[in-house]
């Protein structure tokens, strides 16, 4: 539980330069709805099941 004087840190897609994610996860329905929620935020999502797929969409994704 938060103590009363402690800040809450609440960002918006806008205080972000980069608005692209990567989620990594093998829970498929975890990962999907997650994904789910953050494009309704505004960013913009790629997923992987694992370590090694999430290494060539990274090699593939240009800066």
């Amino acid at each position: 539980m938060r103590a009363a004087n402690q800040k809450v840190n609440k960002f918006k897609i806008e205080d972000f330069e980069d608005k692209s994610l990567l989620i990594v996860d093998d829970d498929d329905p975890l990962r999907g709805r997650l994904a789910r929620a953050m494009e309704k935020k505004g960013f913009q999502v790629k997923e992987a099941k694992t370590i090694a797929d999430s290494f060539k969409i990274v090699k593939n994704t240009p800066p």
